[in-house]
């Protein structure tokens, strides 16, 4: 039996912004080389997901947004019947977990579609970051 592939990834220079090459499509894309190095301060990892983990669920304590790294996610909800009701598809570059600031709940089911990487993004801290950024805002 193969070893499992780890949850996380924590190597920071395989995983640095300014490398990334989704950059210009993220919420770091407009951001100086200062302002680039703060945000990476926030950013607490690249999680890894293999095809179908979830990445939040329903229910779940809302603490973190996801930027999608590479791969492709699919989020639902499940219907007042019990039927799974997809409500987006996010590719790289796009944000996941907004539905949670309101309740401090994800409203939502997030499942990688395949192997995928995500960008965790603490909520507190990116609040404190977004009043010294106004950019983030």
């Amino acid at each position: 039996m193969g070893s499992a592939a780890p949850l996380f990834a924590h190597n920071t220079s395989v995983h640095s912004c300014s490398n990334c090459s989704i950059r210009s499509h993220c919420l770091a894309g407009e951001l100086n080389s200062k302002q680039l190095e703060k945000f990476e301060s926030v950013r607490s990892t690249v999680r890894i997901l293999r095809k179908g983990q979830q990445l939040f669920r329903s229910g779940e304590h809302f603490n973190a947004f996801y930027i999608v790294r590479s791969g492709t996610t699919k989020v639902s909800v499940t219907a007042e019947d019990g039927n799974e009701q997809v409500t987006g598809f996010y590719l790289p570059g796009e944000i996941l977990g907004i539905d949670g600031i309101g309740n401090n709940h994800y409203q939502s089911t997030a499942v990688a579609l395949e192997t995928s990487s995500v960008c965790v993004l603490p909520f507190q801290k990116l609040a404190v970051l977004g009043s010294e950024l106004p950019s983030l805002q």
